[in-house]
């Protein structure tokens, strides 16, 4: 398999992977009216992703037969939309982590941290944007000093720069899933004892996908950041190759977010909710329901359904 296959085939399962998202994300924008900012971000990630995907299948098919038709506009627009669909897909993971983190101290932290995020992807981004119109000028005149030293100057500060902004986020994701598969079988060892055997499925081996995927993406960018530095052939597939993959592992990542940590924020919430409520007395509190003894999240498929058994207040913040 040649380098332009690997791009169409497996950019072409990241599109898959992301329309698949889209049958999620779309449906709960239009219903869930607690968390319209939580959907809209994800509607944001969904749509720079498919963008950038997009963007890559054009160069692998532009590229490699003409070089010269591949412009620095192409470039600009797969890499501003990579950039926001990691920051809205980083957002949107560390919003899921603020709901489980409990004390309010520690949310306002995930909250500093999430602005943090988003000055630290917009700095990235203006480099970017700055480096692609330096290299557009120099490229139109090479031989003008000043333009020249407008583009090495402007790709000292965007590639150490965005090498950090990707590592530091992608280690805070790093971060977030291996707290959140913890507390998940913190959570799974309390309620077996309350709930009987059949927590087992809201084990942390189900975070399995998430840190194999967070490893690859680590991997991946610190790949890009060597292979540009080398000298390598006019034949070498090892640039495109590592940033295929770099934009390929937001796409699997996406598709982990929304279809394995999603529900297991419900399933956590939930679970927290019954704890906190078991042995206290019935009576109405707000939105509450009642669980049984053997009550598992998986057998509470509508948040408004009613139930009977341990009193479990609703979080209206369940995504």
């Amino acid at each position: 398999m040649d380098i332009k296959t690997f791009i169409f085939a497996l950019h072409g399962t990241g599109i898959g992977l992301l329309l698949h998202v889209g049958t999620k994300v779309v449906p709960n924008l239009l219903r869930n009216t607690r968390l319209v900012a939580f959907w809209i971000m994800g509607i944001v990630a969904l749509v720079c992703l498919l963008t950038a995907a997009a963007t890559e299948i054009a160069f692998a098919a532009v590229f490699f037969n003409d070089p010269v038709q591949w412009t620095v506009a192409c470039s600009l627009v797969g890499d501003i939309a990579a950039r926001i669909g990691f920051l809205a897909l980083a957002l949107c993971r560390l919003y899921r982590y603020r709901l489980i983190v409990g004390p309010e101290q520690r949310k306002r932290t995930v909250n500093l941290v999430m602005a943090a995020v988003l000055l630290a992807v917009a700095s990235s981004l203006i480099a970017t944007i700055r480096l692609r119109l330096s290299s557009y000028l120099f490229l139109q005149d090479p031989s003008n000093s000043g333009a020249e030293r407008d583009y090495l100057r402007d790709l000292r500060i965007e590639e150490p720069l965005a090498l950090i902004v990707m590592l530091t986020i992608q280690c805070l994701n790093l971060a977030a899933d291996a707290a959140f598969a913890h507390r998940l079988a913190v959570q799974r060892s309390t309620a077996r004892q309350s709930y009987g055997p059949n927590m087992n499925k809201n084990g942390p081996l189900s975070f399995v996908p998430n840190l194999a995927m967070d490893g690859i993406m680590i991997i991946s960018v610190i790949w890009v950041n060597i292979t540009s530095h080398v000298e390598l052939s006019a034949t070498s597939i090892a640039t495109p190759l590592s940033v295929t993959l770099v934009r390929f592992c937001p796409m699997a990542e996406a598709w982990l977010f929304f279809f394995v940590t999603v529900p297991k924020t419900r399933g956590l919430l939930r679970v927290r909710s019954a704890s906190r409520q078991q042995g206290t007395e019935s009576r109405p509190i707000g939105n509450t329901t009642t669980v049984p003894q053997s009550w598992t999240p998986s057998s509470v498929k509508d948040l408004s359904g009613s139930i009977e058994g341990v009193p479990v207040v609703l979080d209206s913040v369940i995504v």
